[in-house]
């Protein structure tokens, strides 16, 4: 039984985008904690091992590439065809191009998906 999930905090503030919108293209950094760095440190019960197994078992299915640009691709079309964008920049005159972020997007999550296989594979 899971009793503890992750996901992302602020979606204003998440795969590669920072609040005010910004486009922050680091992919390559380990967001960490104590917890998180002692249980790697010292490796308690095979925790590594556990963890890479984890990693690739996400991968090859909810965060496989299909799963994850078939998802990004759904909700893009969505707020297209819905008019979605349009209705935002009523609210938030900017200069958001819709197909620009949603190319930034799919080439963060390419870059960030293969850091995070190299990562868990060194476990």
């Amino acid at each position: 039984m899971n009793l503890i999930f992750f996901v992302p905090w602020d979606l204003d503030g998440a795969f590669g985008i920072i609040q005010d919108g910004k486009q922050i293209t680091t992919t390559n950094d380990i967001l960490s904690n104590g917890l998180f760095d002692r249980l790697i440190k010292l490796n308690p019960g095979g925790y590594r091992a556990k963890l890479k197994t984890r990693w690739q078992d996400l991968r090859k299915s909810t965060f496989s590439d299909r799963a994850l640009f078939g998802t990004l691709e759904t909700y893009y079309r969505t707020f297209t065809n819905e008019g979605i964008y349009q209705r935002e920049h009523l609210v938030w005159p900017n200069n958001f191009a819709p197909t620009h972020n949603y190319e930034y997007l799919k080439k963060w999550l390419r870059d960030r998906l293969l850091y995070l296989d190299s990562y868990f594979d060194a476990f």
